[in-house]
């Protein structure tokens, strides 16, 4: 059972969370891609790049953007717009080429297909 404490705390974070996303998500929490409009598959996308360096120099959450009067550079992008932008611009650790195809993966797409 949650404290009052916790509620209380754990609805601030939500709020909190909706007033950030909607900011970015140009006055709605939603992608600004595609749409998408469920808050459990939202974050912050940093428009240049850079945020893993950025989470780790603020150690902080949603209320840094309030606290820091929503400073520019930022956008609302559900999780797989996040992952296909990351993959675009070359931001994968692990530089994975998706759009490179051989020809064994056209025989086991067409067995799977068959």
């Amino acid at each position: 059972m949650l404290t009052k404490e916790k509620l209380e705390l754990r609805q601030y974070r939500y709020k909190t969370k909706c007033i950030v996303l909607s900011y970015y998500g140009r006055g709605c929490c939603k992608c600004v891609k595609c749409g998408f409009d469920d808050i459990r598959a939202l974050s912050i996308d940093h428009i240049n790049g850079g945020g893993c360096q950025h989470r780790l120099k603020v150690k902080s959450n949603y209320s840094w953007f309030i606290v820091n009067h929503f400073p520019k550079g930022y956008q609302t992008l559900c999780m797989n717009c996040q992952i296909i932008k990351k993959i675009d611009n070359k931001e994968n650790k692990y530089e994975l080429n998706f759009n490179k195809r051989t020809n064994s993966d056209d025989r086991q797409l067409n067995l799977f297909i068959s």
